[in-house]
């Protein structure tokens, strides 16, 4: 199975609507525990929308109002490494803190967001 397949067999839908404002992103359903928690830096955040690595995610803010790339520094424990306002501005982020291949993956999830307005 390559990435994309991957990807594509992810649990969490990397879905988002920029038309309708980030309050309506689907959250995450694709975490290791049974409960979704509201907490940002938990593993099971609600708003998780696209997990880029295995120790980096993007996540919608509580508030819905800007998207947070996120860092794992510990089990259960994740730090908002950047915060953008603009769903266009992930994949450069993404690419000046991961590299590449995670670009590739943003770019992929923001693609998918214009097929869907």
């Amino acid at each position: 199975m390559d990435a994309t397949e991957a990807f594509a067999s992810s649990p969490t839908t990397p879905l988002a609507n920029p038309a309708t404002g980030l309050r309506d992103a689907p959250r995450s359903l694709g975490t290791t525990q049974n409960c979704r928690s509201g907490r940002e830096k938990d593993d099971a955040y609600q708003g998780v929308v696209l997990p880029l690595t295995e120790s980096w995610r993007l996540v919608v803010c509580r508030e819905g109002r800007q998207w947070i790339i996120q860092h794992r520094r510990s089990a259960n424990d994740w730090k908002g490494r950047k915060y953008l306002s603009r769903a266009e501005n992930v994949p450069p982020v993404v690419h000046e803190l991961i590299g590449e291949q995670a670009c590739l993956r943003a770019i992929e999830w923001l693609e998918s967001l214009s097929h869907r307005i």
